[in-house]
């Protein structure tokens, strides 16, 4: 198969600019047939396009690119309006164009629509009319926002750093995941166990609680293999330390669980 990301760098050459430090996991080479074009027109208009149907990829006027201090601002068409990703969201897979804009930022609320939860992926994948699919990452760690518009057009407006695009051909959407992850890297193989029945709630209140709810399920059997606890049975939530009166014997409870094959998950937080 021929090349099949473009890389595009929008730098500051007078000002140095704030950059993700981690490894990527792309190769640049010139060897193999393009799948893409490039043309970049004398008003600002860049266009890449899939060679083998014409179909518009990525479409941008650079006249219109905003580049100030902390707002950054890359509008482009999209080749259709199945666009997934922008995570991490509650909602459907497929995102709206109705002038809907995601927020891109970790933070640990709830899961409720329309709001960013605990992961920040500024990637989307685009299936076009025709089956084929594509791909945009934006390698950029600040807060950003997605603006999803009618025409169909996205806005992607960081608010620091730079716009270091990777633009992904597919031609299938499998394939534009493997692309993707072989630039940020492959997902980890997880433990066998992790892929069990899990048993958390926020607000057990006391190891005792606990101890019942989980019996509780076991006495129904239900083959539980992983308990955890959520941030309420840490001490004033300090990290590394569990509640010395609610949740007294917690090193204990957690041997006993070893001792029958399950597992122990207690989550973290720092203020």
């Amino acid at each position: 198969m021929g090349k099949i990301s473009l890389h595009e760098r929008l730098t500051d050459e007078d000002s140095e600019r704030f950059e993700p430090d981690f490894p990527l996991h792309f190769n640049i080479t010139k060897e193999g047939k393009k799948l893409y074009s490039v043309e970049l027109e004398d008003n600002g208009l860049l266009t890449v396009k899939r060679k083998a149907t014409g179909t518009v990829i990525f479409r941008t006027k650079l006249s219109q690119l905003v580049f100030s201090d902390q707002f950054l601002q890359l509008s482009s068409s999209t080749s259709s309006t199945n666009l997934y990703g922008l995570g991490e969201q509650k909602e459907g897979l497929l995102r709206s164009f109705n002038w809907t804009r995601y927020t891109i930022f970790n933070q640990g609320d709830l899961p409720v629509p329309h709001r960013n939860l605990y992961g920040s992926h500024p990637f989307y994948l685009v299936l076009e009319d025709d089956g084929k699919a594509n791909g945009v990452f934006l390698l950029n760690s600040n807060a950003m926002d997605a603006v999803l518009q009618p025409a169909p057009a996205i806005s992607l407006r960081p608010i620091g750093g730079i716009l270091d695009l990777f633009i992904m051909l597919g031609p299938t959407p499998a394939d534009v995941v493997k692309q993707y992850t072989g630039i940020v890297g492959r997902p980890f193989m997880i433990p066998y166990w992790s892929l069990g029945f899990h048993l958390c709630r926020y607000g057990y209140g006391t190891l005792n609680k606990t101890n019942e709810t989980l019996q509780r399920n076991l006495d129904e059997g239900v083959p539980i293999d992983v308990q955890w606890h959520d941030i309420d049975y840490m001490n004033r939530y300090l990290t590394f330390t569990y509640d010395p009166e609610d949740f007294s014997d917690l090193p204990e409870f957690v041997n006993d669980l070893h001792s029958k094959g399950m597992h122990y998950v207690g989550m973290f937080v720092s203020f």
